[in-house]
């Protein structure tokens, strides 16, 4: 019996990442006669593209408002979303698991008492400079 060469090219390969194979394959010249010996193996397969896949960043849903910083002056409310998958091997990194928003922005009054160490003519901590304490 008598097979062919193999063929110089390879399949391609059966996955991207994670692991795939690439085969090959010849074919019979002259079938095996008078108890001739068996062709040897016609198809042939290799490994490639064998680094894992990236994994992308997931994210949860978004934790409720936690409670203004300050009552007045300026504050900021902060809410929190966990990470339920971290990325790897070259994955999608994660979003923003913070995120801020103000609050409290109504300018202090009654003086002194509502300020943190407002001294005589320095603007209490709101966002408006005509509320100056004397």
């Amino acid at each position: 019996s008598t097979q062919s060469t193999w063929g110089s090219e390879w399949g391609s390969c059966s996955k991207e990442c994670g692991g795939g194979v690439k085969l090959r394959s010849r074919t019979v010249v002259t079938p095996p006669r008078h108890k001739g010996k068996k062709c040897p193996k016609l198809k042939e397969k290799k490994k490639c593209h064998t680094k894992p896949c990236p994994i992308d960043c997931k994210v949860g849903a978004w934790g409720g408002w936690s409670g203004c910083s300050k009552k007045c002056g300026g504050g900021k409310k902060t809410r929190t979303r966990p990470i339920t998958k971290k990325p790897k091997f070259g994955g999608e990194p994660c979003p923003e698991l913070k995120e801020e928003k103000f609050c409290g922005t109504k300018p202090c009054k009654g003086g002194t008492k509502d300020c943190k160490a407002c001294p005589c003519q320095l603007q209490c901590n709101g966002p408006s400079p005509a509320h100056l304490f004397f």
